[in-house]
C-alpha cells in the first residue's frame, strides 16, 4: 500500500505548515543558517500563498492567473513592449511568455505586430478591453493587499516594503554579479 502524503496537493496552507517543520529540522540536522534559511523560506510562502489569494479571488473572477495580470499590468505602465521584455517585467521564461500571450491574445486583452524595426522581435500591447480589465480588477486586487498587511499599521508595511526591496536589490546585484561572471 503506498505511503500517504505528508503534504496536501491542493491546500497551499496546509503544506506550508507540514513543510516548514520538516524542513527546520533538517536545517538544524545539515547545520544550515536557520535565521539566513527562514528569510528565504518566508519569502517563498509569502510569495506563494499571496498567489493563492490573489488567483482564488480577484483574479479568478477575470480568469487570469498572477503572471497574466502583471503582463497586463507592465503592457499598461510600460506601453508597448517586445515579448521578450514583457517575459523580463513578467519574472518568467520568454518560452512561457509565448503560451500566456496567446492566452491573453485570445481573450482580447492584448495584441501583438511585427517590430518595424526587427522582423524577428514581436512588440505587444495593451487592447481597450485589456486596459478595462485591468483596471476593474487592479482596485480589487489592491484590497487583498490592503487586508494582507494592515495588521502591520502604516509604519510596519513601509518597513517591510523597504526590507523587501533592500533584498530584492541585494537579489539584483548578485544576480548581475554571477552574470558577469559568465554564471
Amino acid at each position: 500500500m503506498a505511503e500517504q502524503s505528508r503534504t496536501s496537493l491542493t491546500d497551499p496552507l496546509e503544506a506550508r505548515h507540514g513543510i516548514e517543520q520538516r524542513g527546520v529540522a533538517l536545517a538544524r540536522e545539515l547545520g544550515i543558517d536557520q535565521s539566513s534559511f527562514q528569510v528565504a523560506s518566508n519569502l517563498h510562502w509569502t510569495f506563494t500563498l499571496m498567489k493563492a489569494l490573489f488567483e482564488r479571488g480577484p483574479l479568478a473572477e477575470e480568469r487570469l492567473s498572477m503572471s497574466g495580470f502583471v503582463a497586463l499590468w507592465a503592457l499598461r505602465v510600460s506601453g508597448e513592449m517586445e515579448g521578450r521584455e514583457v517575459a523580463a517585467e513578467v519574472g518568467i521564461a520568454r518560452s512561457s511568455f509565448s503560451g500566456l500571450a496567446n492566452r491573453l491574445e485570445q481573450r482580447g486583452l492584448i495584441q501583438r505586430r511585427q517590430s518595424p524595426n526587427d522582423g524577428r522581435a514581436v512588440l505587444f500591447s495593451l487592447t481597450e478591453q485589456g486596459r478595462v480589465v485591468l483596471e476593474r480588477v487592479w482596485p480589487e486586487l489592491n484590497r487583498c493587499e490592503q487586508q494582507l498587511s494592515e495588521h502591520l499599521g502604516p509604519d510596519g508595511r513601509r518597513e517591510l516594503a523597504d526590507a523587501l526591496r533592500s533584498v530584492a536589490d541585494q537579489l539584483t546585484t548578485l544576480l548581475r554579479d554571477e552574470a558577469a561572471a559568465g554564471g
